[in-house]
């Protein structure tokens, strides 16, 4: 496999590993909120930790990790072909 091969995969089992992360921190968190508050979204309501990290993952953490994804393998093509332009050019 060549070094681009590599470098993608390593990046890819990198945001994975992430995303696990951030669902097992998802998964351990209590899904029932403090005694005496009502449970939902608005009118002074509050989500339990389990929505609210599920929220956040969802609505920050999905996208970032996809967006930084796609950077980081336009970035490894780029240099790959820079270095494939090289090679090309002095040999």
């Amino acid at each position: 496999m060549k070094r681009t091969g590599k470098a993608a995969l390593w990046l890819v089992a990198a945001h994975v590993a992430v995303l696990a992360a951030c669902g097992v921190g998802v998964l351990t968190q209590s899904d029932q909120v403090p005694e005496g508050q009502c449970e939902g979204i608005g009118w002074g309501c509050t989500m339990s930790p389990r929505d609210g990290s599920l929220f956040v993952l969802v609505l920050w953490v999905l996208p970032a990790a996809l967006v930084s994804l796609l950077v980081c393998l336009v970035t490894v093509g780029v240099v790959a072909a820079i270095r494939d332009r090289r090679r090309k050019g002095s040999g």
